[in-house]
């Protein structure tokens, strides 16, 4: 049987774009990362430089992956809400170092970031429900460019990688952020993780800003569910 191969030159926004047509049983996607972020090209091991590219392709492999979906949109490397659509949201109105880096946009969010209250229902039990900074569901380890927020998570697991950071000061908040950036935030306590095959995400903000794949979305639903939308 004959599969149609579709190549995409760009980052983590790109794909999701291409992935939102793509035909999951005959379709294989090619990815050469040229973006920003590039976290699931990280999450595949994929060089980022072209050169060493290049010389791996000769020896490249398919691999399937999980896909997901949330409010319609399908995402495979990450969903978020609270802090990591707020530090989209900066990154895309902003100029300079604050558009093009993940942990100068989230400096700048900070004074203006609000906590979110959030309920969120996994494998048949309640995960977290209470107010917090951020809850992102994660399919690869990274977000933000090569931050390990998840350095379990697998693609091919059937599994979201739900991480958590509760409600505390900024002050406290600012200071997680080295733990988090060497994958060292696991252990702390206002920090959560856990696995799920599905997850169901209730908010007291209506409506809601999330982040599929670093696309910035806006939710209406009080009731949101990321669910498992076949293999890629």
């Amino acid at each position: 049987e004959m599969c149609i191969r579709d190549s995409v030159i760009g980052g983590d926004g790109t794909i999701s774009q291409v992935v939102q047509h793509l035909d999951l049983e005959s379709q294989i996607l090619a990815i050469l990362p040229s973006g920003t972020g590039n976290d699931l090209a990280r999450g595949l091991g994929l060089p980022r430089r072209t050169d060493c590219y290049m010389k791996a392709l000769p020896d490249f492999v398919l691999r399937e992956i999980d896909v997901w979906l949330m409010d319609g949109r399908r995402f495979i490397n990450s969903a978020g809400f609270g802090l990591d659509a707020q530090v989209l949201a900066t990154m895309a109105s902003s100029r300079g170092l604050a558009r093009q880096n993940y942990v100068a946009a989230f400096i700048a969010t900070l004074p203006g970031l609000r906590p979110l209250y959030v309920r969120a229902t996994g494998n048949g039990e309640v995960l977290v429900d209470g107010d917090v900074w951020w809850l992102a569901a994660l399919n690869s380890p990274f977000v933000g460019g090569g931050i390990p927020l998840a350095p379990r998570a697998r693609l091919d697991d059937g599994k979201l990688d739900i991480v958590a950071v509760h409600a505390c000061s900024k002050w406290e908040l600012l200071l997680k952020l080295p733990r988090v950036t060497r994958g060292h935030h696991l252990k702390d306590p206002r920090v959560s993780c856990h696995q799920a095959a599905r997850l169901t995400v209730e908010s007291s903000q209506q409506p809601v800003a999330a982040e599929g794949d670093g696309e910035l979305m806006t939710l209406y639903e009080r009731r949101i569910a990321l669910v498992h939308a076949g293999r890629l």
